[in-house]
This record gives structure tokens, sequence and C-alpha cells, in this order.
């Protein structure tokens, strides 16, 4: 087996020890400081040359240097379960600001139509959803 090349994460890792064969194995994490939830510690901590490699990584990603296939197996599931929680995070926004722009539309129309009421707009928008429907 070969030794981790210079700049890969497992040669930055910090907390790893060389064995006899010149391969890096990696340290145990004490229960100490765990979050008894997950056991993942409360702060998960990578070296400093890993957390730069990484950095440069992710990078090189967003600029579609580096392919989701070039990654390994836990990379690439860690930049999967990233990018739906983004999308999940943006569907829970999107739903927000429909609401949001519902309700300021509701109350210009209010605001600027003297004696119409709130069940007047919804009663408007539904008659302009249907004519739009019928035109198609």
């Amino acid at each position: 087996m070969r030794p981790p090349e210079s700049g890969s994460p497992a040669a930055a890792n910090d907390g790893a020890k060389e064995n006899r064969s010149g391969t890096a194995t990696t340290t145990t994490v004490t229960p100490a400081g765990r979050d008894s939830s997950n056991g993942f510690p409360a702060r998960i901590r990578v070296s400093r040359q890993a957390d730069e490699y990484l950095d440069r990584l992710a990078a090189a990603i967003m600029r579609g240097e580096v392919g989701l296939h070039q990654l390994s197996g836990g990379l690439l599931a860690v930049v999967c379960a990233v990018d739906l929680c983004r999308q999940d995070d943006l569907a829970a926004m999107t739903a927000r600001v429909a609401r949001l722009e519902y309700e300021r539309d509701l109350w210009y129309f209010v605001a600027h139509n003297p004696g119409k009421k709130p069940g007047d707009y919804y009663a408007a928008t539904t008659a302009e959803l249907w004519r739009q429907g019928g035109a198609a």
C-alpha cells in the first residue's frame, strides 16, 4: 500500500500516526465531548490542511473544474446531503415567499380599492385565474 499523496485528506490529517508500512492511520475520538443524540462531537473538526483541501475542492466543484464522478463515496454523500438540505430550505423558503407575496398583493388591493375587503381580492384573483385557464 502506498503512502497518501501530499495534499490529500489522508495526508492532511493532523491526528494521523505513521505506522511501519508508511500509511496513515487515524486516531480515535474519545466519547468525551460527543453529542449524545448522534454520536458525533458537538463541533466536528478536521486538521487545517484537510480544511484547506476541502475548501479548494469545494471551490473547484463550484467552478466545474472537478466533476462529481471524481469524488469518493464519502465525499459524494456529503455533497449530496448538503444539496438535499439546500433544496429543502429552498422549497420551504419558496412557499413562504409565495405566501408573503399573496398577502402583499391582498393588502395592496384593499388599500387601493376603497370599500373592498380581503374576500373581494380572493374573488377577483380566482376569477382572473379562471379567465386565464379558459383562454389557454
